[in-house]
């Protein structure tokens, strides 16, 4: 009997001693560690209560004192001031420009709106040559071209970029008139018949439409000429003069000629000589 209870005794210890043991180690120990010390985890929850009680908000004045170090500390701003362009830059933009100047040169003007039976430009035969005079290189344009009144010779003007020449001579009006076709049919004239229809419905009505208006001369798109060497922009100097053609039939016992052009042009380059 002694010996029943003795061992009941043992066995309650040892469920004991299990149970003691079980629950002195944390939850988040599964596995059991012989090295674990009850001691050393009460003084790492005191250390742990001690941080939680320090005091970490910060005082205005410790605001203010790190603003005051910041400013003190802080690199002085650079003024942001834009570079000035380089002479290498000039350069391209010079470049640019008269790569600019150039293209326009180029372009061909644009062409003024005509009804498609109708013509108003001028082409005429000319020839160009270039002489130095005054130091000056001049460039000069001999145009032939017809027997119109002077104020028919709307323009004569290099265009920008220095290497086109650009020549507009008025059409004479009466060309789209019906008197124009009448004046041709003499005796024949009828404004009835086709011919004088045709010409009222095609050339007459559609060159009214479009140029209306009473002058003398109508306005088509000018002679364009290209230079070799590239001229001073805008207006140029006229000089006029009438040829007479030989074997040319005369009108009304008047012998008949020809109105000459020409046309003198500043060049940009300049002949200059070398003072000894």
């Amino acid at each position: 009997m002694e010996q029943e209870v003795s061992f009941v005794l043992c066995e309650y210890r040892f469920v004991l001693r299990e149970s003691l043991i079980r629950h002195s180690v944390p939850d988040d120990i599964t596995d059991y560690d012989e090295d674990y010390d009850p001691d050393l985890q009460d003084d790492e929850e005191e250390e742990s209560d001690e941080s939680k009680n320090k005091d970490t908000d910060i005082e205005e004045d410790e605001v203010h004192d790190l603003k005051k170090d910041a400013a003190v500390n802080m690199p002085p701003k650079k003024n942001s001031v834009s570079p000035k362009p380089s002479a290498s830059k000039k350069k391209v933009a010079d470049a640019a420009r008269d790569d600019v100047m150039s293209k326009l040169s180029r372009m061909s003007v644009s062409a003024v709106p005509t009804p498609p039976s109708v013509c108003l430009d001028f082409k005429f035969p000319f020839s160009t040559y270039k002489a130095t005079e005054e130091q000056m290189v001049r460039i000069y344009i001999e145009l032939v071209g017809c027997q119109l009144p002077d104020d028919f010779l709307k323009h004569a003007k290099v265009l920008p970029g220095g290497m086109k020449f650009s020549v507009l001579i008025g059409a004479p009006r009466m060309m789209f008139e019906e008197g124009f076709i009448k004046a041709r049919m003499g005796i024949d004239w009828n404004p009835s018949s086709a011919t004088a229809v045709a010409f009222n419905e095609q050339v007459v009505q559609p060159v009214r439409k479009m140029f209306p208006g009473n002058s003398d001369s109508i306005d088509g798109n000018p002679m364009i000429i290209n230079l070799e060497e590239q001229c001073i922009e805008g207006n140029v100097a006229i000089l006029n003069g009438d040829w007479r053609v030989r074997r040319t039939p005369k009108v009304e016992r008047q012998k008949q000629y020809l109105r000459g052009w020409t046309f003198r042009l500043e060049a940009v380059r300049r002949n200059l000589s070398r003072v000894p």
